[in-house]
């Protein structure tokens, strides 16, 4: 399921309209319609500010490593494929960290977005997330 789904699963379960939660979130119906039909991919900024209108964690919106472990599994990688990340720093680090313990271990190729992940990127091998409050606390 794509992020664009997900906001539209979870605006019909909280049984708003899209302008309802466009509002709510302080952001344009339109920029909402074209989130839910994925012809844009919404900012992280946004996506927290869709999160706090729904009163939900922004972390809901973003996959899982089981989740994507599970896909690969499905999909039949193997040790000697390779996992191409694509996007910001949150993408990339969790590519990395999935490929790193994926079979253990496979190569992984980030290609960052973001002038952030490309700075990110260029200390090479860093995959870091937070937990429990404490920043890059795993990988």
């Amino acid at each position: 399921m794509n992020i664009g789904e997900m906001i539209k699963n979870l605006r019909n379960a909280y049984g708003l309209t899209q302008k309802e939660l466009a509002e709510k979130a302080g952001i344009a119906t339109i920029t909402l319609q074209q989130y839910e039909r994925n012809k844009r991919e919404p900012r992280k900024e946004v996506l927290s500010k869709i999160a706090v209108a729904l009163n939900i964690p922004v972390e809901a919106f973003y996959p899982r490593k089981e989740e994507i472990e599970d896909a690969m599994l499905a999909k039949g990688y193997r040790r000697d494929c390779c996992v191409i990340a694509v996007g910001g720093g949150v993408v990339t680090d969790l590519g990395g960290f999935a490929a790193s313990t994926f079979k253990r271990g496979m190569r992984c190729i980030n290609v960052p977005t973001t002038l952030l992940a490309q700075v990110d990127a260029s200390l090479g091998g860093k995959t870091g997330f937070n937990f429990n409050g404490l920043k890059n606390e795993i990988g």
